[in-house]
């Protein structure tokens, strides 16, 4: 199908027609002299054959791909970007967390079927409403590669007065390893010292969730 051809499919019945395939097409437009416009698509779903998991790749991961180069990597990340923050704004504006269940089932319906393991941190304001909910590691939690500093010091340009980690298991299995008890401490010591509370550190599996404030972890 050409590229007039997708356009013409999305203007007369709709964007949301489109296979995963025309859309990232219809994102990328043109190929060039390393692929055609078919080829780069390919070679973008080939490597990200879990379609969600492109959110959490950065521009330099983008730019590996065959074809596929600095601009239309930005491109491609402004475009995730911006349905992330038209989702946000539907699901989580000014909703309050009045529980670790409510944080929980949150997390789940925004990482299902994610297959890397990623670090989130939640910041809330004084009346526990959401303020931002970030991506901030892509990884295995750890005090090495997750520094307390990074965290606090996007609690104070947010004006947060509480947060809330997270990290999920592609696995589902939820367990709490002895790194996850020291680095939950490590935090806890940190915030009595900024004056941004942290509320808990949760495990997020595939459909189901683990607290430490729960089970009496922190």
């Amino acid at each position: 199908m050409s590229k007039i051809d997708v356009r013409e499919m999305a203007e007369a019945f709709g964007v949301e027609s489109l296979t995963n395939f025309e859309l990232i097409k219809l994102l990328i437009r043109s190929g060039n002299k390393s692929a055609t416009v078919e080829e780069i698509t390919e070679n973008l779903l080939n490597k990200y054959r879990n379609i969600c998991d492109i959110e959490y790749s950065n521009i330099e991961d983008l730019k590996k791909i065959k074809g596929l180069g600095k601009c239309r990597a930005i491109e491609l990340k402004a475009a995730i970007e911006l349905g992330k923050r038209v989702q946000f704004g539907k699901t989580v504006r000014f909703e309050e967390i009045n529980s670790s269940k409510k944080i929980g089932e949150l997390l789940i319906s925004k990482l299902t079927g994610i297959s890397q393991e990623l670090v989130i941190v939640t910041y809330l304001d004084t009346k526990n409403q959401i303020i931002k909910i970030d991506n901030v590691f892509k990884g295995t939690l750890n005090s090495t590669t997750v520094h307390p500093r990074d965290i606090f010091r996007r609690c104070l340009q947010l004006s947060a007065s509480k947060f809330i980690i997270a990290h999920n298991h592609p696995s589902g299995v939820l367990s709490v390893s002895k790194e996850d008890i020291e680095f939950t401490n490590r935090l806890l010591k940190c915030s009595e010292l900024i004056g941004c509370e942290l509320l808990d550190h949760l495990i997020i599996g595939k459909d189901s969730y683990l607290s430490l404030k729960e089970e009496a972890l922190m």
